[in-house]
């Protein structure tokens, strides 16, 4: 884990100067063109930058933007899929993902969730998986730093003091533990859009069994298994089926 902290942290550095000159001026270039209602050059521009290597949820949002302005329905719900995986909880672009879904033909109710289930993801989209592992180890510190003052004190009162805040923290630890696994785990599940503008989900992963049911683009899923050009999918109804990877393109 703290090698990942290490990458964490160097990533976040270099990501400072990620934005060079040419892709600052590819932003510059797109967000012009996009004022002017010039939106299938603006989103040239902006790939421009993903090509250049720079990921950013401004960037993504901005694409999604322009595409959900001409109407691209997978393409905007794709783009604001990507900006709400680096910034979960930025408004604009979950009130933005709301009217790029609801350019969507498939109408999906999703599972009822329990309290708890609703606290815990609540809980989980707070930070990512790297912020919440340097919690972690931040919380580790300072439980070791606890029972040291614990360790070397001579005062009663104090060694009980700062015994059970050694605890407490340990207990935090073990929690905040729990809360980073869960939210790598969610954040390797493997989603992705619908790009065709309809396609069957069939009971096996070939075109000799029976058609479930239809999707239509612009509609996300998660991916239970892969079979040679065909994916299991799960969509938030609960419902499962095979569909042909061509037709897709994944979020992570």
């Amino acid at each position: 884990m703290t090698n990942k902290i290490i990458i964490f942290l160097l990533f976040s550095l270099t990501s400072l100067f990620a934005l060079d000159k040419p892709s600052n001026s590819l932003f510059e270039k797109g967000n012009t063109l996009y004022n002017k209602g010039d939106y299938q050059n603006a989103i040239e521009s902006y790939l421009g930058i993903i090509e250049n290597g720079y990921h950013s949820s401004e960037v993504y949002y901005n694409l999604g933007n322009a595409n959900y302005k001409i109407g691209n329905v997978a393409e905007a719900n794709f783009y604001f899929e990507k900006a709400k995986m680096l910034s979960p909880n930025d408004k604009m672009i979950i009130n933005n993902l709301e009217f790029a879904k609801n350019m969507t033909m498939d109408s999906i109710e999703t599972l009822p969730q329990t309290q708890i289930n609703i606290f815990f993801n609540d809980l989980l989209a707070l930070m990512t998986t790297d912020n919440w592992s340097v919690l972690t180890m931040l919380t580790l510190w300072i439980g070791c730093i606890l029972f040291l003052i614990y360790s070397f004190s001579k005062s009663i009162f104090t060694k009980r003091i700062f015994f059970s805040s050694g605890i407490l923290s340990f207990l935090i630890f073990i929690f905040f533990i729990y809360i980073t696994i869960s939210k790598d785990r969610q954040e390797n599940i493997k989603k992705g859009i619908i790009f065709s503008k309809e396609i069957g989900v069939w009971t096996e992963p070939n075109q000799r069994t029976e058609v479930l049911f239809f999707l239509h683009e612009g509609t996300k899923f998660e991916i239970t298994d892969e079979l040679e050009g065909w994916l299991k999918i799960l969509i938030s109804n609960g419902s499962e089926g095979w569909i042909e990877s061509n037709s897709t393109r994944l979020l992570n």
